[in-house]
């Protein structure tokens, strides 16, 4: 079951234009401080949750909280999201910056639930293991994929991925149990590992200076244990 991530929001902001028409879409902060409707890649402050008229509040789902988007494509929970040219999401390659993680399925013109993300580049802070071995520090999104070997990865400490942390199975089919393990930290305040089963299952931790985490979102059944 996905989950909903708690909300993040920015009230004092205007909107730059009118945006009545542009709900759930995505926005960026224009060098007069005002939001406007985000571009393709965007570096974005958030989604626009309400129909504000130009000047007026717009009320923008920010990093670490959950918003309402709008899909410009397939998009299957788990998915890293970075803007299109209209403002909308698509799924993320390497080298993108990534806004927001999908928290459910969705499909063209979709409106569905995404954990917004501090936009960063998937280039320089996405790791990628197809088999056993540690995740390299500061390293902020892990992805373990392998159809039948299971991959056990695992953080020194987890103070030093602190911010957004985010976990994803990317194998293409299989069940094999991945395990991501903490040496030092903790996903939740008291389990370690957490072992991924299926394709597509995540998990999105907030963790803070001392590798304490809190959990945004376990998007499938991400199993938590000591």
């Amino acid at each position: 079951m996905a989950s909903t991530a708690t909300l993040s929001r920015i009230l004092n902001l205007a909107a730059g234009s009118d945006l009545s028409a542009k709900q759930y879409k995505a926005v960026i902060l224009s060098a007069d401080g005002a939001v406007d409707v985000a571009g393709a890649n965007a570096s974005i402050v958030g989604f626009v949750q309400n129909l504000p008229a130009a000047g007026k509040s717009a009320e923008i789902a920010s990093a670490a909280g959950g918003a309402t988007a709008i899909a410009g494509g397939t998009i299957t929970a788990g998915d890293l999201l970075k803007t299109d040219s209209a403002g909308d999401v698509v799924t993320a390659s390497s080298g993108d910056n990534y806004c927001a993680m999908a928290l459910s399925n969705a499909v063209d013109n979709d409106q569905f639930s995404v954990l917004v993300i501090q936009p960063t580049s998937t280039a320089t802070n996405v790791q990628a293991l197809t088999a056993s071995g540690a995740v390299s520090s500061g390293i902020q999104s892990v992805e373990l994929a392998h159809n039948t070997v299971v991959i056990a990865a695992t953080i020194a400490d987890f103070a030093n991925h602190k911010g957004l942390f985010v976990a994803k199975d990317t194998s293409a089919s299989g069940t094999a149990s991945h395990t991501l393990t903490l040496a030092s930290g903790t996903f939740d305040g008291t389990n370690n590992i957490a072992t991924f089963n299926a394709p597509d299952e995540a998990l999105a931790v907030y963790v803070d200076v001392s590798g304490n985490g809190f959990i945004l979102a376990n998007v499938g059944s991400v199993g938590l244990s000591t």
